[in-house]
């Protein structure tokens, strides 16, 4: 008798959890994408979240760099109320000097992002440092020696509101405004010469 109520129990236990929904995962392809440059290879190794079952797609980005995005493109790569974590992995190609990562979240309503960079070539252990960034921040980590390899792990928090997307990797400074201005001064006066060796 014992036993048949034993079984009974089990048999409602497994229709009850059969009936709740299964827990949500984001999507993502292992396979490596090439930025513009072929300098790097960006890798998505992990991901996992509270409730999103968002699909994650990498794209290139200017040069060297990648936009972490959500597949579906209208939608926001990180839900306002969800926790996104991702686990990467960047190899470097053709001698390119990667002694700087840069992150910076976009489309962001009061978001924020945390990683952690850890160096794979030169001394793992050590670790190159952790950059966190909120809203549209700019974080970049930067060490005195070029690697050929780096993996980092990164937590997404869009608790406080959405995140659009991620882009991740080696951006080219842009020159700061003064520097603009003495730039053009100095196109202009190359004009000024030019027109007078002229007349």
């Amino acid at each position: 008798m014992f036993n048949r109520i034993r079984d009974a129990a089990f048999g409602i236990s497994a229709l009850v959890l059969a009936g709740l929904p299964a827990q949500a995962a984001p999507s993502f392809s292992s396979a490596g994408v090439l930025s513009n440059s072929t300098n790097l290879e960006f890798f998505i190794t992990d991901a996992s979240c509270t409730a999103c079952s968002t699909a994650i797609e990498v794209v290139p980005y200017l040069d060297n760099a990648f936009l972490i995005r959500n597949a579906s493109t209208a939608e926001p790569l990180v839900a306002a109320g969800d926790d996104l974590s991702i686990a990467i992995y960047v190899v470097v190609y053709n001698g390119f000097n990667l002694k700087q990562w840069m992150t910076q979240m976009v489309d962001t309503v009061n978001g924020s992002l945390g990683e952690n960079i850890t160096d794979e070539d030169v001394n793992p252990a050590l670790g190159l440092g952790f950059v966190s960034v909120a809203g549209t921040q700019l974080g970049v980590i930067s060490w005195g020696y070029s690697t050929n390899a780096i993996s980092g792990e990164k937590d997404i928090n869009g608790l406080a509101g959405s995140i659009g997307g991620v882009i991740q990797g080696v951006v080219p400074v842009v020159p700061a405004p003064a520097s603009l201005a003495v730039f053009a001064a100095g196109l202009f006066g190359l004009f000024g010469l030019r027109r007078r060796a002229k007349a």
